[in-house]
């Protein structure tokens, strides 16, 4: 016989000794009856738990191992579920040299048909925290057990269901298969599975350096996780964080995903975005704040780039973003992003009805921080778009401020600052918008227009609540001034009604045969509760002509009235508003309707009368006066009071702070304003 037979045989002799040995020492230690009390009552003596084993079997080939089946593990007296952990079979694989030294040291576990039931109650107690409460076993055990999860070097999970309980609901994940393998002491640790949720699958594939400090505080391995959910991948690689206070990691994530909708349904969130999402962003947590660079983000046509800090050391976490956009539509954002289209508005309403998404802002109440944003183009609701659009957000509570933003918009700019409280849903606003124009803001927003110009000054101090637009609407409150420049109104029926109403002969008029030339309007708007009533009101003057107005605007009932006698600018007027007295203007805002006051009949009446008895000479007379000493600019004379009631609060206020002698020194009597 060669050598090499020789020592084959000695190997093979050698192995089959070994294995003698250790399905002896197995069968010696191994009692059935005994193990399965010794487990129940440790289970109740030190965890104070019912631990029941329906059956347990030995297996020697081709490697030692335990069998169980119908493992249940009782949970806590306040849980819902009876047993935290339930097991149709387990297969416990023992290392053979601790078996010669009489011990039971289980390597790899298999668990078919597991299912768990981890709870936590409202003050915050987990079912599944299981102290050794020290008590001592009964019996006397033939060799030392020993279980140090550590030590596993293989795991496999088929067919397991958790259920996990908070605030008496519970969420459901399906386990159809999980293999772990690696070295002791969970070193090199190679993870796969495939899992679902609420019917969305989710596959997990992960490699990982050191998993042995899970649960540590400030743990993390290097290694790289990938999960896949249909047509989403979200890769994580670097220094991953092992426990929920996410301490210590440096990250690097990608996600790719023509639908998120799977992913993100086997998280629990809803309805997510429709269209395709790239993202990338570098994390980083160091000494309590979390640090997002490099962040990219790609949702359909919309493209987001910036970066972002988290600080969690505080009361509360503080957020300070600041993110760029080159082109933001925000329809088109929303129906990306999987939010439904909004419905039109109602027949007839000038504003939108449905509510509005203040419990988003009551929502962050929790977190404080600020956002600076910059977006070269923002394509809003309306179809008005927003360039160069900036705003400095800072919100804490539910309290949201925009302030400062600015942006240019049809053609002029617009500045201001915002501040909304969601609990009382409540908006204050400071507007302040410069060469506006309204031709272009009738073309943006798709309106048919017979309008050329129209540049406009408009300033706001308003505030207001409400569920929606049109309740904040309806609740506006504070002053708005709106100035308008040249405009030509391109009508041929606004032409006429002007000629007739001033009855300027054709060779002193100004206007053209289709169209009226504005030479600015003015409009002074003070709101109370939705409702702007003024004398006057607004003012307005084309070359021909001029009118100034009283009345209101109420935006609860969306009506209107302004009335107010139109004038000739220059030229002998003898038109029909020398007879009829005002002009009506009123109806729906959205539908105007012009006619004559029909107050001033008693008024024209008496003129035609004088008219006829003195051959129409007092008409003339009338005519050629009004003619020779025209009114003030209507569109200034507006502001006029609002102008003398500021000059009237400086003087008091000079009044005040320097006190001076009064020529009324000694009399009672109080001097009568001016």
């Amino acid at each position: 016989m060669t050598k090499w037979r020789k020592t084959a045989w000695w190997i093979a002799g050698g192995l089959t000794i070994f294995l003698l040995l250790c399905a002896l020492a197995l069968h010696s230690l191994f009692d059935k009856t005994h193990l399965t009390e010794l487990a129940r009552d440790h289970a109740r003596a030190a965890w104070s738990r019912d631990l029941l084993i329906g059956d347990l079997s030995l297996q020697l080939m081709p490697y030692p191992a335990v069998h169980a089946a119908d493992v249940t593990l009782s949970n806590a007296s306040w849980a819902h579920s009876k047993n935290l952990l339930e097991a149709g079979r387990i297969t416990a694989r023992l290392e053979l040299l601790p078996l010669l030294g009489g011990q039971v040291r289980i390597s790899a576990l298999s668990i078919d048909g597991l299912k768990a039931n981890p709870e936590v109650s409202s003050d915050g107690r987990k079912s599944w925290d299981i102290h050794d409460t020290g008590a001592a076993r009964t019996g006397t055990a033939k060799a030392e057990a020993v279980f140090d999860p550590t030590q596993l070097t293989a795991l496999r999970l088929q067919n397991a269901q958790i259920g996990y309980w908070r605030n008496g609901t519970a969420k459901t994940w399906h386990i159809d298969e999980l293999d772990a393998d690696g070295q002791s002491g969970w070193r090199n640790v190679r993870i796969d599975a495939r899992m679902s949720r609420d019917g969305y699958p989710l596959e997990v594939n992960g490699q990982f350096a050191d998993l042995s400090g899970i649960g540590i505080q400030g743990a993390v391995s290097e290694g790289a996780l990938q999960l896949k959910s249909n047509n989403a991948l979200l890769m994580l690689a670097g220094r991953i964080p092992l426990e929920a206070g996410l301490q210590n990691h440096a990250v690097k994530a990608r996600l790719e995903a023509t639908s998120l909708k799977e992913m993100l349904g086997f998280f629990g969130i809803g309805s997510g975005p429709v269209a395709s999402v790239k993202a990338r962003v570098d994390l980083l947590e160091s000494k309590g704040r979390i640090t997002a660079a490099n962040l990219e983000f790609n949702l359909g046509k919309l493209t987001l780039s910036g970066d972002a800090q988290l600080a969690l050391s505080g009361a509360k976490p503080a957020i300070d973003a600041r993110i760029a956009v080159d082109r933001l539509d925000w329809v088109q954002a929303l129906q990306d992003a999987g939010y439904h289209p909004v419905p039109p508005k109602p027949a007839g309403e000038l504003f939108r009805t449905d509510p509005l998404d203040w419990p988003l802002l009551v929502a962050l109440q929790d977190v404080e921080g600020t956002l600076d944003a910059d977006i070269r183009s923002l394509k809003l609701r309306s179809g008005i778009e927003l360039k160069n659009a900036k705003a400095h957000f800072a919100f804490d509570g539910d309290r949201l401020s925009m302030s400062p933003f600015s942006a240019n918009l049809l053609g002029g700019s617009a500045s201001g600052n915002m501040q909304l409280y969601g609990t009382q849903k409540k908006v204050r606003l400071d507007l302040d918008a410069t060469d506006i124009s309204l031709e272009q803001w009738f073309a943006e927003a798709g309106k048919k227009n017979a309008l050329t110009g129209g540049p406009m000054k408009i300033s706001a101090a308003v505030s207001a609540s409400g569920n929606s637009m049109k309740e904040l609407a309806a609740s506006l409150t504070g002053p708005v001034t709106i100035r308008m420049g040249r405009a030509k109104i391109r009508s041929g029926k606004v032409q006429q009604a002007e000629t007739l109403l001033t009855g300027l002969i054709p060779m002193f008029s100004a206007g053209h045969a289709e169209q009226v030339d504005l030479e600015c309007v003015g409009a002074r708007l003070p709101f109370i509760a939705g409702r702007a009533a003024a004398r006057p009101i607004a003012g307005m003057r084309s070359d021909a002509s001029q009118l100034l107005t009283y009345g209101y605007v109420d935006l609860q009932r969306q009506t209107f009235d302004l009335r107010g006698r139109i004038k000739a600018r220059s030229g002998i007027s003898v038109g029909v508003s020398m007879l009829t007295g005002d002009v009506k203007i009123a109806g729906k805002i959205n539908r105007p309707e012009a006619s004559l006051d029909p107050s001033g009949t008693p008024e024209a009446l008496a003129r035609i009368g004088a008219a006829i008895v003195t051959g129409g000479i007092s008409l003339l007379g009338t005519a050629i006066w009004d003619a020779a000493s025209p009114a003030s600019d209507p569109c200034q004379i507006v502001f006029a009071a609002d102008n003398a009631r500021r000059t009237i609060r400086r003087t008091d206020k000079n009044a005040s702070e320097k006190p001076r002698k009064s020529q009324y020194a000694g009399n009672n009597r109080k001097p009568k304003m001016p």
